[in-house]
């Protein structure tokens, strides 16, 4: 399933630090990461992937 034109717009508008700092923070409730990570390849957002704190 692809992501909405709305969707993109908003991953796009937000940008690569914000994508990075939510799926790097702490949980948030209805944020599947994983999907999350996905987002700018479905999107063509054309970010660097994140680096993942541990």
């Amino acid at each position: 399933m692809s992501p909405s034109e709305a969707c993109c717009n908003a991953v796009k508008s937000l940008g690569q630090i914000c994508l990075c700092e939510t799926v790097n923070g702490p949980p948030i409730t209805g944020i599947d990461r994983n999907m999350a990570l996905q987002l700018p390849d479905k999107c063509t957002a054309n970010f660097e992937p994140c680096d993942f704190l541990e």
